[in-house]
């Protein structure tokens, strides 16, 4: 198995004051999931098994401590946002079910987004509503956030009130500079 990069270079961005919080998640599992044409029944059984909830079939989250994110029609993205306390299930997982599975932990900055002020501040980036009534739990969107595709998902069991957000990891520094002016009115 080949090792896995080290953490990206950036500093702890764990609050900017009582209105929005950034955590970056240091060592995330992320692997996307395709299905084959007509394998459609085992995959989405195969998924249900390992997290414990069938995953979404349109844009939205499904699962616990490893979420399923729908990023289009018979693929997912599995997130767990730390590999080693929650691993993915390993390739090994879906034989039998016709269904490719793509590490990409590497490629990936995985940020979550919490306080009073999150939705806020998201919304100066994002096109989409983010009121709770409209994108609340288990809500997810692939969208752009100021012009960088994302991915945005409400987890579907938001114990700690927080959005995920899930970015190219080569757009780092451009989201965290992002982030520091959009959040500055808040804390």
């Amino acid at each position: 198995m080949l090792d896995h990069r080290p953490a990206l270079a950036i500093p702890d961005r764990a609050a900017t004051g009582d209105g929005v919080a950034l955590a970056v998640h240091r060592t995330p599992g992320i692997a996307l999931v395709i299905q084959q044409r007509g394998q459609r029944a085992p995959l989405v059984s195969r998924l249900a098994e390992v997290l414990g909830a069938p995953p979404p079939e349109t844009p939205g989250a499904a699962g616990g401590l490893v979420e399923a994110v729908w990023s289009g029609p018979d693929r997912w993205l599995l997130v767990s946002p730390d590999r080693q306390g929650a691993p993915l299930p390993p390739a090994a997982a879906f034989a039998g079910t016709g269904a490719i599975r793509l590490d990409q932990s590497d490629g990936w900055l995985l940020c979550s987004l919490s306080g009073p002020a999150a939705i806020a501040t998201l919304a100066k980036g994002v096109q989409i509503d983010l009121d709770p009534q409209v994108f609340g739990s288990g809500a997810a969107a692939l969208t752009a956030l100021d012009g960088t595709a994302c991915c945005l998902w409400w987890p579907a069991q938001p114990a700690d009130g927080r959005f995920r957000l899930l970015l190219r990891r080569s757009f780092a520094s451009a989201f965290l500079r992002w982030f520091e002016v959009s959040a500055a009115e808040y804390g």
